[in-house]
């Protein structure tokens, strides 16, 4: 979808499909703006039930189109936020993103390198754009249940987390002894119980010449609220594994995996986005 092809903002009101998804959207683009955190094809599209990420073209299409038309409307320029949609392998937006550059022309001519920066560039003024919620306002839409609501409704339905069992061991060394499952090529055998220096420590612990990755685990046994206690894990492992490596003088890429045996429950989809966790679930023995 270019740009142009859409003349007031009341598009996004419509019946088509693609009008309903950019309804829905919008909120979790702002939602993630204001956390100053990108998002990936895959999980936009798991939030709004997508089978297929490639339709969010045309989702996306139509949010810079209205973006562009607000624009003109209040005289003032509105960042592209679907730009903070990302390739999970490039970790970029895709290449529907230069309709909406405002010097396409400098980016098209740039090299690859610069092309980059003017790319961060555009993250940059998204995450800094104080008037999105605003925008929502504007184009009566309602913005995502904050975090503390999320918390709510799951400690209220599934109590407190369920601690370590049979289950979670078992499945614990299992992971240790599968790292292909997670996606792990050229590793060997996990640790497990890597131990911090702050009396932390992570369920499995991988490392090679070139990365560290620290896995923690959720059986089948783990409700929600177990779950989510695994995201802030994932969190402080991240922090506590780039800690060890400075003070250690090792410069490893990191990387810190939630393994689940079972899917991840919905409700959990948004923390999930909002703290950018990376989730491999469903994984079968």
């Amino acid at each position: 979808m270019e740009t142009g092809e859409l003349t007031s903002s009341e598009d996004i009101s419509g019946n088509k499909l693609y009008q309903q998804r950019a309804r829905e959207a919008l909120p979790i683009l702002v939602r993630q703006a204001l956390v100053s955190q990108k998002i990936t094809y895959s999980d936009l599209a798991d939030e709004l039930k997508m089978p297929n990420p490639r339709n969010l073209n045309y989702v996306l299409g139509l949010i810079g189109n209205i973006l562009l038309n607000l624009s003109e409307e209040w005289k003032e320029e509105i960042p592209p936020i679907q730009s903070i949609v990302i390739n999970k392998q490039t970790e970029m937006p895709g290449e529907g993103i230069t309709w909406f550059i405002k010097n396409r022309q400098q980016y098209e001519e740039s090299t690859p390198t610069e092309k980059k920066q003017l790319l961060l560039e555009m993250l940059n003024n998204v995450f800094h754009y104080e008037k999105w919620l605003n925008v929502l306002e504007y184009l009566k839409l309602k913005p995502n249940d904050d975090p503390t609501t999320i918390f709510r409704k799951i400690t209220k339905n599934n109590g407190h987390g369920t601690g370590e069992g049979d289950k979670h061991r078992q499945f614990k060394i299992f992971i240790s002894e599968n790292p292909n499952l997670i996606g792990l090529k050229g590793f060997k055998k996990g640790d497990i119980e890597h131990n911090f220096p702050s009396s932390d420590s992570i369920d499995v612990y991988f490392s090679n010449d070139n990365a560290v990755v620290g896995v923690e685990v959720k059986s089948e046994t783990s409700n929600a609220n177990d779950i989510l206690r695994g995201l802030f894990q994932c969190k402080k492992y991240e922090a506590l594994i780039e800690a060890e490596n400075c003070v250690n003088g090792i410069r490893k890429e990191i990387k810190v995996i939630l393994a689940l045996e079972k899917r991840l429950p919905n409700e959990l989809l948004p923390i999930k986005n909002i703290l950018s966790v990376n989730i491999i679930d469903n994984i079968r023995k």
